[in-house]
């Protein structure tokens, strides 16, 4: 009867274990931005501890990249390769 007994409440707090384990891991909510660059729209979608500052670091790599190959910016590569 003691081993019943023991093997209910070992599996309940198993149980409690579980659930409480699985409530704690929520996932953390995306940050979209949306920006109009290079003549299209660029949506930013990152997930995680410091989402809005890597989208933040990925909207300005996306600038540089549309500096350097922009067709209306007179100082682009793409003008003075033209």
């Amino acid at each position: 009867m003691k081993k019943v007994i023991a093997a209910v409440l070992a599996v309940v707090v198993l149980g409690i274990g579980v659930i409480i384990l699985i409530r704690s891991r929520s996932t953390p909510q995306p940050v979209t931005t949306t920006y109009f660059l290079m003549d299209t729209v660029l949506t930013i979608k990152t997930t995680g501890g410091d989402s809005a500052a890597i989208n933040d670091h990925l909207h300005d790599l996306a600038l540089q990249v549309d500096a350097m190959t922009s067709y209306y910016q007179a100082g682009s590569e793409t003008t003075r390769l033209n």
